[in-house]
């Protein structure tokens, strides 16, 4: 599946196609970013985030298709000429350079004079929230104070489009949180189009205004992250964005779009539109499961009967673990003062909204 629109957007990728010694990286690939926008490529390794990256910024060239900025066709031209601003995992700061000379490097090389870098080094410098250490080293840097003059430097020449390669994944997860929150403000207020490549999934759904989920060279689902994390696509989107619990079951009923499926002994209720007999998976989010003692069913409800495994604390709330008779398996996020009463062994009943299921094509 591919992102396309009819409308040209910003950013815009026709039909990219991208091989490495014979073996396909992306294929025919879409995608369409609005000006401003901040946009996340997420996937698991391999799955040709960072090459599209790479590619929109001319360092890697496009086997087929066009890519367009803006209106311009950019596909063929060196990085250079594309007025693209780059921040590298590694940060890539120059060690020999001060952080002011650092920021300034893209400027110079411009040809801007140097009180008008001085004046935009300073600005930028204030803008990271680090407006006295002009004449440091990177060396003297912590890794989350790098990772700002990295993206004050790719900003300073005013580019058209920044691209982030997994610029927070060196920093703890602390730093890493906080500096997620500060430069999508940054962006924010400077209007700046971007484009993040992350694995991490609660880094995209914080930082972004959409999400480009992709898996061996496709994109499976674009959307905000509201969107992609509450109706997602496709099991694989599922799986990547946010915790579920599955269910394996038989299609033993449709009627006017509403399944009724086999789970062991138990029918589970779910919209959608599959054959009877079919094979298939029903999810639900933990935080959209709860739990009781009684067995009746409310209507618009499921209820699925399920013994208590294991709690596990995690801060504010609580994961509990449950199977079910067949060995069926769920997780439903509790309380911990409601998961403090619940007893490992006891049975139970897990309750959800028939509106909060998600049904999937089952194993082929």
């Amino acid at each position: 599946m591919t992102s396309m629109s009819d409308d040209p957007g910003y950013l815009d990728a026709r039909s990219v196609s991208k091989s490495f010694q014979g073996t396909r990286v992306l294929e025919n690939l879409d995608l369409t970013i609005g000006r401003g926008e901040f946009v996340s490529l997420l996937g698991p390794s391999g799955c040709g985030k960072t090459t599209l990256l790479r590619m929109i910024a001319g360092l890697l060239p496009v086997d087929g298709g066009t890519i367009t900025l803006d209106g311009k066709v950019i596909s063929g031209l060196p990085p250079h000429r594309r007025n693209v601003g780059v921040v590298f995992q590694n940060y890539a700061l120059f060690p020999h350079l001060t952080v002011a000379e650092n920021i300034a490097f893209g400027l110079r090389a411009r040809g801007v004079s140097k009180p008008e870098a001085d004046t935009t080094v300073a600005r930028f410098l204030d803008l990271i929230k680090l407006p006295d250490i002009a004449g440091r080293y990177p060396s003297a840097l912590s890794g989350g104070q790098q990772q700002r003059v990295a993206v004050a430097r790719a900003l300073a020449p005013h580019p058209d489009i920044l691209l982030l390669d997994e610029p927070f994944s060196a920093l703890d997860r602390k730093l890493r949180e906080g500096m997620q929150i500060e430069l999508k403000s940054l962006l924010r207020d400077l209007g700046i189009t971007s484009v993040f490549v992350t694995h991490d999934q609660d880094e995209a759904l914080v930082m972004s205004d959409r999400i480009a989920v992709m898996n061996a060279g496709v994109i499976e689902q674009f959307g905000a992250p509201k969107e992609i994390y509450k109706n997602p696509k496709s099991r694989f989107v599922l799986d990547f964005i946010g915790a579920s619990s599955q269910l394996s079951g038989v299609v033993a009923a449709q009627e006017e779009g509403t399944l009724s499926v086999r789970v062991g002994e138990t029918r589970v209720r779910v919209a959608g539109h599959f054959r009877k007999g079919a094979d298939v998976v029903v999810a639900m989010r933990p935080e959209d499961l709860s739990i009781t003692e009684h067995g009746t069913t409310p209507d618009g409800m499921n209820v699925f009967p399920v013994t208590l495994k294991d709690r596990i604390y995690v801060g504010a709330r609580s994961h509990a673990l449950f199977s079910g008779a067949g060995g069926e398996k769920l997780a439903i996020e509790l309380s911990p003062d409601l998961a403090d009463n619940l007893n490992v062994g006891q049975t139970y009943s897990a309750v959800w909204a028939t509106d909060k299921t998600l049904v999937f094509p089952g194993a082929a």
